[in-house]
Order: C-alpha cells, then sequence, then structure tokens
C-alpha cells in the first residue's frame, strides 16, 4: 500500500461510532478539536472520568503555552460538543469541565434555613449546574449586583433581603436605600427604608459612626470581629440603583468608608445597579476591588469585565443566553453561572410578616434642616 495513501478518515469515523457507542463521545470530541486548533506541541490531558453532570479532563500544557491560550478555544470546545464547558487553572494544570445537564429556565423560591446552619449571613442566590448555591456574607463581605432592565435584579434583591430576614432576624438588621420608591414597599415594617437621598447620605453616616463605636468595642475587648460580642447583630445595607447614589460625591465618601472597614464591625453592602457604565461609577472606585462578591446579569462585554474580571471569563455575562434570572457570580476569580430564583412580591410580602417587626438597632434622628435660603 502506498505511503501516500491517508487512512485517517477511515480510522477516524469507526472510532467515533465506537466512543459514542461506549458513552465517551464527549471526551473524544474534545481530542478532535485540540488537535484541529492546536499545532505540535499541544496540550496534553492526563486524565479523564465521568461526573454527575457531564465530564471532568485534566491537562498539562508545553512550555511554549499559557493558560490562557487554551481557555480562549472554550467556544470552539462547546460548538463541538454542544455542551457548556468551564475551563479553570489549578496550579500547572487546566481543569475542565463539560456540562451535559443544563440549568432549568426557573426556579421557585423554596428556602429551608436548617439547610444553611453553618452560614451566618446566607444568601441563597439561585442553582447552578451543581445544584444550589448560596454565599456567606459575613465573610465576603460585601456584593455588587448589575442588572440591565428586565434581566432579573429586582428578583434577586428581594430574594436576598427574604432571606435574610427570615433566616437571620433578630441577629441581623436590614437598611435598604431605595430612591426609586417602589420596589421595596413590603419591607416597611420590618427593615430601615430610605427612600430620600438626603436621608440616604444621613443613613450613611450614622451607619459610619455605628462602624466606629463597634471597632472601639472590639479594640476594648480585644476581640476580632463583632461576632465575638454579645447583642450586636450583623447590620446589612441594601442600596438600590446604586449609581444615582454614586453622582454624590459625600454618599460615595461614606460608602467607600464602609466598604474599607465595617467587615469586623459586621456591618456589609450589598450594592445594585441597572445603569452601570465607566463614567456613572466614575467617582465609587474599582468595583472588582470595593466588592469581593459580584454578580451581573446579561450585559454587554464591556460592562461584564467591569464587574467580573479582566481575565478569560470577564466577558461571561455577554454570552449569556437570553432568559431572565439568569447571571454570572464572581468572588476570587471563580465564575458561577446561576439561574436566580423567582419569587414574586406577594410570596416576598407573605415570608416576611411572619416575621416581628423590626426593632431600632442604632439611634436614626431626622437629619438637620437647612435654613431656607
Amino acid at each position: 500500500m502506498s505511503k501516500d495513501v491517508d487512512l485517517g478518515p477511515l480510522i477516524r469515523w469507526p472510532l467515533k461510532k465506537l466512543a459514542k457507542r461506549c458513552g465517551t463521545e464527549i471526551p473524544y470530541t474534545i481530542t478532535q478539536v485540540t488537535n484541529a486548533i492546536f499545532k505540535e506541541p499541544r496540550p496534553e490531558r492526563i486524565a479523564k472520568h465521568k461526573t454527575t453532570n457531564g465530564w471532568e479532563m485534566v491537562y498539562v500544557f508545553p512550555p511554549s503555552m499559557a493558560y490562557s491560550e487554551f481557555v480562549a478555544k472554550k467556544e470552539y470546545f462547546e460548538t463541538a460538543t454542544g455542551c457548556r464547558v468551564m475551563i479553570e487553572q489549578e496550579g500547572k494544570t487546566a481543569v475542565m469541565q463539560v456540562y451535559t445537564t443544563k440549568l432549568e429556565d426557573r426556579y421557585t423560591y423554596n428556602i429551608n434555613s436548617a439547610n444553611f446552619s453553618g452560614y451566618e449571613l446566607p444568601l441563597p442566590l439561585g442553582y447552578t449546574i451543581d445544584g444550589p448555591f448560596c454565599i456567606d456574607l459575613a465573610k465576603l463581605p460585601h456584593m455588587f449586583i448589575n442588572g440591565p432592565t428586565g434581566t432579573g435584579k429586582s428578583m434577586l434583591t428581594r430574594s436576598i433581603a427574604t432571606s435574610l430576614l427570615t433566616m437571620r432576624y433578630p441577629k441581623m438588621y436590614l437598611v435598604v436605600i431605595d430612591y426609586g420608591e417602589v420596589d421595596y414597599f413590603w419591607l416597611e415594617n420590618h427593615a430601615l427604608l430610605v427612600t430620600e437621598i438626603e436621608d440616604g447620605c444621613h443613613v450613611l453616616e450614622l451607619l459610619n459612626k455605628e462602624m466606629d463605636r463597634r471597632n472601639k468595642l472590639l479594640r476594648q475587648h480585644h476581640a476580632v470581629k463583632i461576632q465575638e460580642l454579645d447583642g450586636e447583630p450583623f447590620i446589612v445595607c441594601l442600596i438600590d440603583e446604586f449609581v444615582e447614589m454614586a453622582e454624590d460625591d459625600e454618599s460615595v465618601a461614606l460608602v467607600n468608608r464602609l466598604l474599607r472597614k465595617g467587615r469586623k464591625a459586621g456591618i456589609h453592602i450589598v450594592a445594585a445597579t441597572q445603569r452601570l457604565s465607566h463614567n456613572s461609577m466614575r467617582g465609587a472606585g474599582d468595583i472588582k476591588h470595593n466588592f469581593p462578591a459580584r454578580f451581573t446579569f446579561r450585559c454587554d462585554a464591556v460592562n461584564s469585565r467591569m464587574v467580573l474580571s479582566d481575565g478569560p471569563y470577564g466577558d461571561a455575562a455577554a454570552r449569556l443566553p437570553k432568559i431572565s434570572g439568569r447571571g454570572v457570580y464572581c468572588d476570587s476569580d471563580k465564575i458561577h453561572e446561576i439561574q436566580t430564583f423567582y419569587i414574586p412580591p406577594a410570596q416576598a410580602e407573605s415570608l416576611v410578616a411572619q416575621i416581628p417587626r423590626k426593632r431600632q438597632v442604632f439611634t436614626v434622628e431626622p437629619p438637620p434642616k437647612l435654613p431656607a435660603r
């Protein structure tokens, strides 16, 4: 037989049929794509195994190849397999997860507080492909949410407020600053609700004074965090439409101080906006630096990188499907695609109505009125 005869097609077709029959079509396809898009020396697969939701494969790279080059080809792997692919760096290797299962378009809010006994400030955000996903705000300690109109931001903030009140009251006190005056009326009897700009700045001043009092208390008792002291509940300040507040220099300075020094004092910020841009956030600093936990619903690639990361997955929110409630969560550069909970206002109001009415945690007096001009 002539050496010039290419037996490749004759060999590959039976192998593909055999891989499909053996249930290894996904690894086979990934190998084919790797061979097609990378020249020698190629990334080498050193391990593979079946998971509950698909396949996990581990790769090492030749000295001439960077991790970022491999991640940049993620869409080729997704197109060839028809599956969602995630690649994360672990030491000198890259771990590829190929998910053959898919997220549902809706998950109804149905939380059992007993499942979160190990969390100090549990925030169940929704579902990933691996199942329910929850973060502990006390450890993070602040969160930023970006959600253009119609993507699901209000649903997520409603879920967060409901979870905190129903699972951690009275060990947590909720402050809501909402200049839109429409989304949080149902919290009026259970949280400190602020709807005017001048009142918002005043409450931020009071939060800073409370933070200073608590930090002084920690020093006096040689304690590291507020959880070590009795009678000092967590305070979570939920700021909706953060962009409007970012236009006021005094408010921004007060928020930034809370972001820097609030963790030990047990004061945490959750800031949300639907009008994110570099210009609107100019005075508020770097989101990725100030907010260790970040969540964004579907948006353009520029805003996605502004919220998530400058790394390979920074534009993940721009590639999300057009499904209400679908978003991307990031902390410590780990990315999770999440379908957030569906919780209509009536359900949230009904759940919160079952807890006692709010109590005073720190002194709130009306701001001084300026003399008329």
